[in-house]
């Protein structure tokens, strides 16, 4: 049986640890909410360039980023966090992509795979898939160089002719308690991404290609910082749930801790006064 001083010590090792895991879970929902208006308006920036891609009379010369293609191996970007202790996210996104129809319906020999976070590189190379190019440690709040980085990566292989699809899977975060994970095609531009109709506006040419070739780039970047936000806001909202479930554990544990310590402490001193009274009835 552990003495009172281990128990004692256990005590405040949980306490401590119940400390961290509160700060930890206060901070998570700090992040999450600022990756939740990032995402807000990476969606609010999209729509609008949209709008602006159907004003430029795109339609009547196309994006190249919206072209459909016969030929090529089919590329899949995975995001996943770089750490851990954000639940059961990371596993759940590694499963979507194994069950997305996109991925069983092209032969193991057509898949090639991005990673980005040091979690999704680490499953894929269990899976025994080739990844073109591993991303880990990205700084939270990127810049647009930064950011451009990456996506040149995701669509070199498209530019080049060597893939015919760059599909993205990451989480959707819908709610504090709730996300998602979806699959969705990157390149080509899927139906319903960009309006092709509306009022164009007067160009001179060749200024109209230069300036859907523009709006098709940042539209690539607009859905990339969406997806890297929704990521973020997903695995700080499992964090924060995470890390309530261990504060209220340790509160839990702290709670029989406490109760077994007093009663080993009460025990003790009865047995002590037992002690006292026996030695005064021998002595008398």
């Amino acid at each position: 049986m552990p003495s009172l001083l281990d128990v004692r010590k256990k005590i405040e090792a949980t306490k401590n640890t119940e400390k961290i895991t509160k700060a930890m879970q206060l901070v998570a929902a700090s992040k999450m909410k600022y990756f939740q208006r990032s995402a807000s308006g990476a969606r609010s920036y999209a729509k609008l360039l949209s709008r602006s891609y159907a004003l430029s009379g795109a339609g009547e010369t196309g994006s190249p980023y919206a072209r459909e293609r016969e030929r090529g191996y089919v590329l899949y970007v995975l995001l996943t966090s770089d750490k851990g202790l954000c639940g059961s996210m990371n596993a759940q996104v590694i499963r979507g992509l194994l069950e997305y129809p996109a991925w069983r319906e092209v032969a193991p020999d057509e898949r090639r795979v991005i990673t980005i976070g040091r979690k999704a590189t680490e499953a894929v190379k269990k899976i025994g898939v080739t990844v073109l190019k591993s991303f880990e440690n990205i700084p939270e709040k990127m810049d647009t160089l930064a950011m451009w980085a990456i996506i040149g990566e995701m669509v070199a292989p498209w530019e080049t002719g060597e893939c015919r699809e760059i599909h993205v899977i990451a989480p959707d975060h819908i709610s504090a308690f709730v996300f998602k994970v979806r699959g969705r095609c990157y390149l080509p531009f899927p139906e319903g991404v960009l309006e092709t109709t509306g009022r164009a506006a007067d160009f001179l040419e060749p200024a109209r290609e230069r300036i859907v070739a523009t709006l098709s780039k940042r539209m690539l970047e607009a859905r990339f910082a969406e997806a890297f936000a929704e990521l973020k806001a997903t695995e700080y909202s499992s964090r924060m749930v995470a890390m309530k479930k261990a504060t209220d554990a340790a509160g839990d544990q702290i709670k029989l801790l406490t109760n077994s310590y007093n009663k080993a402490r009460q025990a003790k001193i009865t047995q002590e006064l037992s002690e006292l009274a026996a030695a005064a009835e021998a002595m008398s």
